[in-house]
């Protein structure tokens, strides 16, 4: 009577994404749809869940329900928990679609994918691999390749239990994925599998087991009878033209482990086809799927250190203009962010604070540390601390928050108006003191490097300085600049440097002492960053504090 009111059984139609064969025909009593191998209707694609959905059709009414699927089940495009399907309905699972229609006698021998009782072997094995190949093509996290392969090759050749295992190119395991899931904590099974282990190196498929081949590492698993089949993608040639028109080479990612532990049938040569051709299709998802995260990675990097870039910018502060001196500050960041900084700014005693510093590594943990640092040297000098007294309360601070023993090395300079400075050093490149018609020299570190040690002594030497009188604060970035031939240009560079440059001004100064490191680098990239400080006294101002 019901079935009359339909006029027919029901049944459900592929649509767009679905798989294009067979059709879900409704029989009395509940099916259950997902990618489990255990339901009634198995779909491989890789927005369906396992247990994804369940069909009711009691005659009268035909009832879908979602079991709580990950990415949901929908009818008319509306997201359902339980729903009444009339004819027409549009049904959406993931991204597999279908719509409500019955059965004719044209439809009626088409049930369900994988359905048990159903269809001739081969064609499933073939509808399989197919629908298969679709769901790999739209992965592209590795986990959900690994998954999608390992259920597909356990429910093909009817095993207990699948593995893979990826490796480097050493051979040297870097990757595992287990089925059931409920193995994982035996990853290291296909590890000790010396069967996998052959497979991968001779790039061929192995069985043992069943006719009394069976290893030591297999009794020890318990396993009766196993295969193995290696993971390979085919390289070519860089290129166009001839070049790519052959592989170059056969790479191994690693290879497939199925095991049987409650009965030896056997692997039949059949069997064997359908795992390698499932092989060769996971071997490309995987070999994407890795490049996939490589560049996800690399981007993730490259963002980071934009960001850490950008903080490293914001925080560098160039001393502000004054009427007793003219500074000039460069920073010029190498490819890889580091933790360089100046800092410049007018005390409330009247002396200009100039400090060039550098933190220890690289990317965003050395920005955020200079950041730290940037503050605290701010503080410091807006109390007013000689630096004698700065330097060993900037290393109780930064050592209170330092869990990656990062250091810093850093140099300090006071001037006063009338020209009394203080000069400190914390483990930094030698400064330089240029005086109009005397040699340069060189303002030795006075104390440790700050941060590191938890507890030190920094000196400050007093300095007087003339009209004219220059002093050059520069990071190791300039000293470590590299010729072609592996010399690097160091403080005996900066010397002949700032000798032939003359007596000018900060900026041609700082600007002449950059030009000569690249032309000693003969143009390439600095391997860390270039940052210089130069400051000119000026004279004709008071004493510090004076009215």
């Amino acid at each position: 009577m019901a079935e009359a009111m339909w006029g027919g059984s029901p049944l459900l139609s592929p649509r767009a994404g679905a798989p294009p064969d067979p059709r879900i025909r409704a029989r009395r009593g509940e099916i259950l749809i997902g990618r489990d191998r255990n339901c009634d209707v198995v779909v491989v694609e890789s927005t369906i869940s396992r247990r994804h959905a369940r069909l009711v059709w009691d005659g009268e009414t035909l009832t879908l329900e979602d079991l709580g699927s990950s990415v949901g089940t929908f009818v008319n495009g509306e997201r359902i928990e339980r729903r009444t399907l009339q004819l027409g309905d549009r049904v959406r699972l993931g991204h597999a679609e279908y719509e409500v229609g019955l059965e004719t006698s044209s439809t009626q021998p088409l049930e369900l994918a994988f359905m048990r009782s159903r269809p001739d072997e081969s064609v499933r094995q073939l509808q399989t691999l197919l629908e298969v190949s679709r769901a790999l093509s739209k992965a592209t996290e590795l986990d959900q390749v690994l998954e999608i392969v390992l259920e597909t090759a356990s429910r093909l050749l009817e095993v207990d239990r699948a593995r893979i295992v990826l490796v480097r190119g050493d051979g040297e395991p870097v990757a595992f994925a287990t089925f059931p899931p409920g193995q994982a904590a035996e990853h290291d099974a296909g590890e000790r599998s010396e069967l996998l282990k052959r497979a991968i190196e001779s790039k061929t498929t192995l069985v043992a087991g069943g006719d009394g081949s069976a290893s030591e590492s297999m009794d020890g698993r318990g396993a009766l009878e196993a295969v193995a089949c290696p993971l390979l993608v085919a390289r070519r040639p860089i290129g166009g033209g001839r070049e790519a028109s052959f592989i170059g080479r056969v790479d191994a990612l690693g290879g497939i482990l199925l095991e049987r532990t409650t009965a030896a049938r056997g692997f039949e040569r059949p069997h064997l086809a359908v795992l390698e051709t499932l092989a060769a299709d996971a071997a490309s998802a995987i070999d994407g799927a890795l490049l996939y995260r490589e560049s996800r990675d690399k981007a993730k990097i490259e963002h980071e250190m934009e960001l850490a870039r950008t903080i490293q910018t914001a925080l560098l502060q160039a001393p502000p203009p004054v009427p007793f001196a003219e500074t000039f500050a460069l920073f010029s960041p190498a490819s890889s962010v580091g933790g360089d900084l100046y800092h410049g700014l007018m005390r409330s005693d009247g002396r200009l604070a100039i400090t060039l510093g550098d933190v220890s590594g690289k990317g965003m943990g050395a920005s955020l540390w200079m950041s730290l640092t940037v503050g605290l040297i701010g503080l410091l000098h807006d109390l007013a601390h000689p630096l004698e007294a700065m330097l060993p309360e900037l290393n109780r601070s930064l050592r209170r928050v330092n869990p990656n023993n990062r250091f810093l090395t850093l140099a300090a300079l006071l001037i006063a108006p009338d020209g009394a400075a203080s000069f400190a050093s914390a483990g930094h490149c030698p400064s330089v003191l240029l005086r109009a018609g005397k040699e340069p020299e060189l303002l030795a570190p006075t104390g440790p490097v700050v941060g590191l040690l938890p507890s030190g002594q920094w000196q400050a030497i007093d300095l007087r300085l003339e009209p004219g009188d220059r002093i050059v604060f520069y990071s190791d970035g300039v000293t470590e600049s590299e010729s072609p031939d592996g010399v690097e240009f160091d403080v005996g560079g900066v010397v002949r440097a700032l000798r032939e440059i003359g007596d000018v001004g900060p900026e041609e100064t700082g600007r002449g002492l950059v030009a000569a490191a690249r032309r000693h680098r003969m143009g390439g990239e600095a391997s860390d960053d270039v940052t210089l400080l130069a400051v000119r006294y000026l004279g004709n101002g008071p004493a510090a504090g004076s009215a």
